[in-house]
């Protein structure tokens, strides 16, 4: 809109002239200067509705560029989230998928093992079966063999004792027989004379039947040790080795305690914590762990000094010079427990 602004103002300067005057004597011209101030007033009118207009018209097209602006701004927000949604929404299927497709492979892989894996158990299995077998069957024909070989033992010793005692027998049988004749008694005699000479004859065949006997027994064993022998090594080929630990020893906390009875004997009693491994065997034992305890004389108005010297010693008893690095860690941790222990002095 237009306005008008007011203003006063005085001005102020030097003039200069000349003036020729007619010559009533002499005549001439003469220069004059003079100062002089005037009073202005300064009325100006300020017309800005062009200005006005313009303004509004620029302040209308940064408000147009402002909303163009925000709404580029929030079209780009909108359009940045939904192509990160799409982004992690491949990325999530791509690694679902690339997850399932390993599985898949290594399912492919372990089906495509496991068939020869079960056909190899499957041999395996018929190998123990045909191994077996055939250890029933050695075991069956040695076993025939050893029976036989005793069989034949028995008999050929009944036949051998026979033998050798056959005058005994002929006699008992000639007596027992009430009607034997004559034939029969001679040859009783015959026997009972020739005796000694038919016993040492006898007796020579049967020390060669029972060495003869020997050697097969031998011979027959020292097959048998090495059929054994294949058997060990075929057993052996298809054992799995395995290692067994050796055994440990197991350390658990417990408190004797020893103590006057009302009647004068001595009570001596063990107390596991509740939480100690194997406390259910070690309850069970309490006796026998009492009994194994050694008699703790001496601590009777013991101080702390003479109780520690005398721990000092258990400990060199059980540490010493063991290389075992567990045992000289629990002896100095023994050591270290008793020095922070707040025994006072008696």
């Amino acid at each position: 809109m237009a306005y008008r602004i007011r203003d006063h103002q005085t001005i102020s300067g030097t003039v200069s002239g000349s003036f020729r005057y007619p010559a009533s004597e002499n005549g001439g011209t003469q220069s004059v200067s003079m100062q002089w101030s005037e009073g202005v007033e300064i009325l100006v009118t300020v017309d800005d509705d062009p200005f006005q207009q313009s303004v509004a018209v620029c302040k209308n097209d940064v408000d147009l560029m402002t909303a163009s602006v925000v709404a580029t701004e929030a079209a780009q927000i909108a359009s940045k989230a939904e192509a990160a949604k799409k982004i992690s929404g491949e990325v999530v299927k791509g690694f679902f998928g690339f997850i399932q497709s390993t599985l898949t492979q290594q399912m492919t892989k372990l089906s495509m093992a496991l068939g020869p894996k079960l056909q190899e158990i499957l041999n395996l299995s018929a190998r123990c079966r045909a191994l077996q077998e055939q250890m029933e069957k050695d075991y069956n024909r040695i076993k025939s063999r050893y029976v036989r070989l005793f069989e034949d033992l028995d008999t050929e010793l009944k036949k051998r004792v026979h033998n050798l005692d056959m005058a005994a027998f002929s006699l008992r049988v000639a007596s027992a027989d009430p009607v034997s004749d004559s034939s029969r008694s001679s040859l009783v005699a015959t026997q009972a004379l020739g005796g000694r000479e038919s016993q040492l004859a006898q007796s020579q065949l049967l020390t060669y039947s029972v060495k003869h006997s020997a050697l097969s027994i031998i011979s027959s064993a020292s097959k048998s040790i090495a059929a054994g022998a294949r058997l060990r090594e075929s057993i052996s080929a298809i054992n799995e080795d395995l290692r067994i630990e050796a055994e440990q020893t197991l350390l658990v906390p417990a408190v004797f305690i020893e103590k006057e009875g009302m009647s004068g004997g001595k009570e001596t009693n063990v107390y596991f914590p509740d939480n100690a491994p194997f406390v259910k065997e070690l309850e069970a034992k309490r006796q026998y762990c009492i009994e194994r305890t050694q008699p703790l004389n001496g601590f009777a108005g013991a101080t702390k000094t003479d109780i520690g010297e005398s721990l000092k010693q258990l400990i060199v008893q059980h540490a010493g010079n063991n290389p075992d690095t567990r045992i000289q860690r629990e002896a100095k941790t023994i050591q270290q427990l008793w020095n922070n222990a707040g025994v006072k002095e008696n």
